[in-house]
């Protein structure tokens, strides 16, 4: 399951590309950044690419999601820490 995960790590890539950093750019533009807002567009992210690319349904798109998650997590670690 792992190897599977890690062999689609470019949904993680997709999501925060194409999910979380516009979210967030919106979110900053109107000063209304929310935590919980983008680490859910992380895991639906995950998920909407997760069933596009790799896997429709199983552990498999759980795995995706929860990668994703905490990508979006450590996304928004990195902005707290450092900024």
């Amino acid at each position: 399951m792992l190897s599977t995960a890690i062999s689609n790590a470019h949904v993680v890539g997709l999501s925060m590309a194409l999910c979380v950093l516009p979210g967030y750019l919106v979110l900053a533009k109107k000063q209304k950044v929310r935590y919980d807002v983008l680490l859910t567009l992380g895991m639906l992210g995950g998920v909407l690419f997760s069933i596009l690319f790799a896997a429709s349904s199983g552990p498999a798109l759980l795995v995706n999601a929860l990668m994703t998650t905490i990508a979006a997590g450590l996304f928004l670690y990195g902005l707290r820490r450092f900024a």
